[in-house]
């Protein structure tokens, strides 16, 4: 997913005095979540801003529904229904704008589109979401900066969806929209009913503004009596039509003459326009250009010659663009098959260069931009930053064939793209432009030059001793010789090198289809000898072989197909004999990389050839535990099927050499520990019936102790673990509480928790130094005591609450012989009573904790 290139410097901070973190390190937190650049000129939601004419799209806020929603405290949640082409996202955009402007608390959107992969999953839409919240929550904040060392695709969606749900606790009111649902992947459902749930929640101080067509499925998730629906009526929209076009004819020199047909002209467009008003903008693009030149104007000849429809509309564009120079029906195909297919938005310069590459016959190789920009019109928007994109998903589904038949479409009409072929031929092409010279030097791509591939070798993440690497280097002062090709350069002079290094895999996967043709292509490249392969494996890959100057290692055809999802090019290789058994030079199996990547059909066709299902990789990793990192519940299933045991464990340290002080321990790690401190909830379901009653325990008390509310009640209906489970010497309650995790605790005690039973809690070393001290009797209550803190102050007292209930004894005292009234009092966190109120001190007192009782063994 691109980054953004926005800075600290676009924060408007409420108050900074009361952010937890300064601008500096809160972009550093955004940095990490990767979201779009969505105040971007070329972004969603300018792009549909600069679209509104003036005084156009807030008259909605006039309706009765807005006010419902917008003042009412029953009512959190806006659904806003339109045909397509009726307006909704720059409806949605000047809303964004208007609520901006004249509210004083914080406004998130996102702009779903089916084309852009950055632009259609629910994951995207959290991504931004979160980004825009942060300068509003410390909550957040807090939440987010212990996770800066790991990497945002071992976090699952559903962790991600609970840090906003945390992070929106402690914000007073906030509007979040979210444009063109129905273009959102089809994983939409549970993020949907999330978000519709916060909204019903908290109706008063959360609002969900949400638009769509619309659509039976999204009717189905959203049933919930108290959403707001308005529907964007003709008559409503086409008060907004006259104005836009109003606002077109004055502003459009052409026109200037015509002025005295003004209104017959804009009343022609508007009716034909039938409330779209995609329908009345590209209409009137005809009709400036058919009436530039010096004939006279006759209105019904002029409406006569206008298409009807937008299927009509797109088709007679795309055959007038066809009469520019150079511009074919071939051209055309190519540029919007990258276009509609593309991972993310490709630029004009992307585009050309690719086309310079793939078609060399063009005679005027100077011309690739303009060619491109002219080839399908107005039809294809270039934005600010040269950034493509289709002018509508209308024009999207035209193109697919999702509103014609290809049993209609003559010989006359522009041809239907079908989206497998197209990812075939963008596959192909990405491969064609790597090895085209794109990743070689001007000294390498003489056919006489004789290249060391050597140069290219890059050791293994796992063999990096930082000891010896740090005396070799900073002692001996030697230095590793480093291929001298430079990659930003290259990118410089092959603008399209980036696209096709990172995603021809991703096109591959999408074309996951018998083809020798296909196959061929993708062994020509996958050539051990080749300089384009290797430095290809050392962007992607990570390394190229296990030694200098040796073969071994460089992974096989077999691994590619494993990394790409390719299960018709494996099955192929295995039939001939391929290896499931060779490794590469981070000792990974095939079977390896298909896990990691989420690819269960490959995984299981390398297991039914005999691969090893629990082989470790360089950094003792196993296929099981790079599935469960990124809660790929499916891999994970077939893995547990073919004998994995859920708590197999990591048999080395990430790399080699003794560790550091301070260095993460992670030797004896299983995947149990990594779906519960993930939140992996379908990973831990897919779990339960391959775990032992031991290894339910573990399952259950690690969930508690990360937090992950959703996973214990998961655990706790689905298997017969008891709620007075123990791991490490410590209740699952006592972890909960640890957190404190008020939705974990209501679980447990509600299952029927011992709320006093003590824990002799010995944790598990997890950073090289000395080993945590060991627990002594204590209970829940006595870790809630610990835990607690002014910004959990408002979840401690309701555990306190529920622990009471309960039966939770005030006055018990733990192995070092204090209760919990003792241990708030004696907490160091509390010596500087400016910073801290006592907040677990004085709830404690208020619920009767005896303020007379002494330490055991102690006269204080």
């Amino acid at each position: 997913m691109p980054k953004s290139a926005n800075t600290a410097d676009e924060y408007d901070f409420v108050d900074h005095q009361d952010t937890a973190l300064s601008p500096e390190a809160v972009a550093e937190l955004r940095e990490w979540l990767q979201p779009t650049d969505y105040l971007a000129e070329s972004s969603e939601y300018r792009r549909h801003l600069l679209s509104q004419a003036p005084g156009t799209g807030l008259w909605i806020c006039e309706t009765e529904e807005y006010r419902k929603w917008h003042e009412s405290p029953d009512h959190g949640s806006l659904w806003i229904k339109g045909v397509p082409g009726a307006g909704k996202s720059v409806m949605a955009a000047s809303l964004i704008q208007h609520l901006r402007t004249t509210e004083s608390c914080p406004v998130l959107f996102f702009f779903f589109r089916n084309i852009v992969a950055a632009n259609f999953s629910p994951r995207a839409l959290i991504q931004d979401w979160l980004a825009q919240l942060l300068p509003h929550s410390p909550k957040l904040q807090f939440a987010l900066q212990s996770r800066l060392q790991d990497s945002l695709d071992d976090t699952s969606d559903n962790e991600l969806i609970q840090l906003f749900l945390d992070g929106v606790s402690c914000v007073p009111k906030l509007y979040c929209v979210g444009d063109a649902l129905d273009e959102m992947s089809t994983d939409s459902t549970p993020i949907l009913e999330r978000l519709n749930g916060l909204a019903t929640h908290r109706p008063r101080t959360l609002k969900l503004l949400m638009t769509s067509r619309p659509s039976r499925t999204l009717q189905s998730t959203l049933r919930d009596s108290s959403i707001v629906h308005i529907s964007l009526q003709q008559r409503l929209v086409d008060v907004d039509i006259h104005s836009y076009l109003n606002h077109r004819f004055d502003n459009a020199p052409t026109l200037e003459r015509h002025r005295e047909a003004k209104k017959d002209l804009i009343n022609m467009v508007a009716e034909k326009s039938q409330g779209l008003f995609l329908y009345a903008k590209l209409t009137m693009d005809q009709v400036e250009d058919s009436l530039q030149s010096d004939a006279a104007l006759n209105i019904e000849d002029l409406e006569a010659s206008l298409p009807v429809g937008l299927e009509q509309t797109y088709t007679s564009m795309l055959e007038k663009q066809r009469a520019e120079p150079g511009v074919t029906t071939d051209v055309q195909v190519l540029t919007l098959e990258a276009v509609i297919h593309a991972s993310r938005p490709l630029r004009l310069n992307e585009l050309a260069s690719l086309l310079k590459c793939v078609r060399p016959d063009i005679t005027q190789p100077s011309a690739f931009k303009s060619l491109i920009a002219t080839s399908c019109g107005p039809l294809i928007e270039i934005l600010e930053d040269e950034t493509l994109q289709v002018i509508h998903h209308s024009f999207t589904e035209f193109l697919r064939g999702d509103t014609r038949s290809a049993s209609t479409v003559g010989a006359s009409d522009f041809p239907i793209i079908d989206s497998l072929q197209a990812h075939k031929h963008m596959a192909m092409n990405c491969l064609i432009y790597l090895q085209s010279g794109s990743l070689l030097l001007e000294s390498e791509q003489s056919k006489n030059s004789a290249v060391d591939p050597s140069v290219t070798f890059e050791t293994p993440r796992h063999k990096v001793d930082r000891d010896a690497w740090h005396y070799r280097h900073e002692h001996l002062g030697l230095r590793d010789e480093h291929d001298v090709f430079e990659y930003r350069s290259a990118r410089l002079r092959h603008p399209f090198l980036s696209y096709a290094v990172e995603n021809w895999p991703y096109h591959a996967s999408n074309y996951d289809v018998d083809d020798n043709e296909f196959f061929k292509t993708i062994v020509e490249f996958l050539n051990s000898k080749s300089l384009s392969f290797l430095r290809w494996l050392v962007l992607e890959w990570g390394s190229t072989s296990s030694d200098k100057g040796s073969l071994k290692g460089i992974p096989t055809s077999l691994h590619i197909a494993a990394f790409a999802g390719l299960t018709q090019f494996a099955s192929q290789l295995l039939k001939q004999g391929a290896s499931v058994s060779a490794v590469d030079a981070q000792e990974r199996v095939p079977l390896h990389w298909a896990a990691t990547n989420g690819h269960d059909k490959v995984a299981a066709l390398l297991i039914q050839y005999g691969a090893n299902p629990d082989a470790e990789d360089g950094r003792g990793l196993k296929p099981i535990h790079l599935a469960t990192l990124k809660n790929y519940a499916k891999v994970v299933t077939v893995l547990l099927e073919a004998g994995v045991k859920p708590n197999t464990i990591k048999t080395r340290e990430n790399r080699e050499g003794r560790l550091l002080g301070g260095e993460r321990v992670t030797k004896g790690e299983c995947s149990i520990y990594y779906a519960s401190r993930g939140g992996h909830t379908e990973v831990i379901t897919a779990m339960i019936p391959f775990c032992e009653p031991q290894m339910l325990e573990q399952l259950l008390c690690q969930c508690c102790q990360y937090g992950r509310a959703d996973a214990v009640e998961a655990i706790l209906n689905n298997s017969p673990v008891s709620p007075n489970a123990t791991y490490e010497g410590a209740t699952a309650l006592y972890f909960a509480c640890a957190m404190p995790d008020v939705k974990g605790v209501e679980g447990l005690t509600r299952a029927g928790a011992d709320v006093n039973k003590v824990s002799q809690w010995q944790p598990r070393r997890r950073m090289n130094g000395p080993r945590p001290q060991k627990r002594e009797d204590a209970t829940p209550l006595h870790r809630l005591v610990e835990a607690w803190e002014d910004k959990n102050d408002s979840d401690s007292q309701e555990v306190l609450r529920m622990l009471l209930k309960a039966g939770a004894d005030l006055e018990r005292f733990d192995g070092r012989g204090k209760n919990p009234l003792i241990i708030s009092a004696q907490d160091p966190r509390y010596s500087d009573e400016s910073r801290n109120d006592l907040p677990a001190l004085k709830a404690l007192v208020r619920a009767g904790a005896n303020v007379n009782e002494r330490c055991r063994g102690s006269s204080s």
